[in-house]
């Protein structure tokens, strides 16, 4: 073989391979970062859900620096009435200062879910000045309420208040007899 059979030889199988690796598909190269992607991505998910979970917890008018819990458990004030009876549920505040707090929150329940039943809440201060609101068709599910401060007008001075009342009335039952059930009293800033 002559040099001029040789590099043909070698132009042969040289440009067979350059050919052939032209149209073979490649494949990336593997490797050990390949889940550093979709980790980097779950962590800022997970940093942002976070963050906004916090925000949320310090935005909760229901926390500890601006509530004022008055009943925490559960009460069932049963009525079972006579004509012109009432029956009263009372919490004695011992002349608590209320002129800092905008709302008053309360759950509330009936017994019988075919009951029509309203009940009045009422404050009154150590002038003797009440104020009251009725709060009409008790649902038979808990239902929370949010009541405004400023809606009890009769009520001049916040600063000496000496209960809070929730009153049920014969004329503010259908049935005569039943249940209603008080929960979450609670003040808030």
């Amino acid at each position: 073989m002559n040099k001029q059979d040789i590099y043909e030889h070698l132009a042969n199988v040289y440009l067979d391979n350059s050919l052939k690796k032209k149209n073979e598909v490649v494949s990336p190269p593997k490797t050990k970062y390949k889940y550093l992607y979709p980790s980097f991505i779950l962590i800022i998910l997970l940093a942002l859900s976070l963050y906004f979970t916090i925000a949320q917890v310090r935005s909760n008018p229901i926390n500890t620096e601006s509530t004022y819990v008055l009943l925490s458990d559960s009460v069932k004030v049963g009525f079972k009435f006579d004509p012109g009876k009432k029956q009263i549920y009372a919490i004695n505040l011992n002349g608590l200062n209320l002129s800092k707090y905008k709302y008053l929150g309360v759950s509330l329940r009936k017994s019988d879910i075919k009951d029509n039943v309203s009940v009045r809440t009422e404050f009154v201060n150590s002038f003797k000045e009440k104020s009251e609101l009725y709060l009409k068709n008790i649902p038979f599910r808990w239902k929370a309420y949010r009541i405004l401060m400023d809606d009890f007008k009769g009520i001049t001075d916040w600063t000496d208040m000496l209960n809070l009342a929730f009153i049920l009335e014969e004329w503010n039952v259908e049935n005569k007899s039943g249940a209603l059930y008080i929960d979450n009293v609670v003040l808030l800033k």
